[in-house]
Formats: C-alpha cells, sequence, structure tokens
C-alpha cells in the first residue's frame, strides 16, 4: 500500500487525528457531565452537607499544609541531588578531554608491535576480493 505524497510526514497527520479524536471525546463528555450534574445534583448536594458536618475543616487544611511542606522539602532534595550529580558528569567529562593522553612508564619504554617505524615505507593493506552475486 502506497501513501500519497503529503506536505508533512505521516506522524505529523496522525498526532492531528489523536487531537481531533480527543476534541470529538471531550464535547461527549462536556454533554455527559451536564447531564449527570442535571440528574444528581441534589444527591450530590445534599452528601456534601453531610460530610462537611463529620469533616473538620481546619484539621484538613492543617494536614495539607504540612503535607505540602513535606513534599518540597523532598522534592528540592531530589532536586539539589540531580543538580550536584549533572555537574560531577560534566566535570568528569570535562576532565577527561582536557587531560593529556599519557602512557605508563613501563608501555613507554617498550616499542610498540604494531607502530610502523619512521624510516619504513608504509604499505596500504589490500583489498578484500568481492564476492560473485548468486
Amino acid at each position: 500500500m502506497t501513501q500519497p505524497k503529503t506536505k508533512y510526514p505521516s506522524a505529523f497527520y496522525a498526532a492531528a487525528g489523536v487531537g481531533d479524536l480527543v476534541y470529538e471525546q471531550l464535547r461527549k463528555l462536556q454533554t455527559k457531565a451536564i447531564e449527570f450534574g442535571n440528574e444528581q445534583a441534589p444527591q450530590w448536594k445534599r452528601r456534601v452537607a453531610d460530610f462537611s458536618v463529620k469533616v473538620d475543616a481546619g484539621k484538613v487544611r492543617e494536614s495539607v499544609v504540612t503535607g505540602t511542606q513535606v513534599a518540597a522539602e523532598k522534592a528540592t532534595h531530589v532536586y539539589s541531588t540531580l543538580v550536584a550529580r549533572g555537574t560531577k558528569a560534566f566535570a568528569e567529562e570535562a576532565k577527561a578531554e582536557t587531560a593529556p593522553k599519557t602512557e605508563t612508564p613501563a608501555k613507554a619504554d617498550a616499542p610498540k608491535a604494531d607502530a610502523p617505524k619512521a624510516d619504513a615505507p608504509v604499505a596500504k593493506k589490500a583489498a578484500a576480493p568481492r564476492k560473485k552475486a548468486a
């Protein structure tokens, strides 16, 4: 199956299709939410009134504030840890790039077997023969 020539890649059109589908479903959801709200509003209002009598808003507020502060402290700690780790990684990379490449003294004294000598001519490697197509 060939696809027709288009101005944009197919992934772009797929993303637009997803967006259109989501928009259509949200419009349906809005209509259903209005219908549900009209049918169920009296029951929910009664339940909320019953619940508000049972719950102390001050305690809930205090609990939410405390939980938020703890979460913020944890998030700050995680962020600081990530920043330190990233800084260390970049420092190690920069250090590795700027450090001169030195050989160990034992290897520096020994001649390399695969290194060509300065006065010896360098021979080119012969190309491997090609395989015949079957």
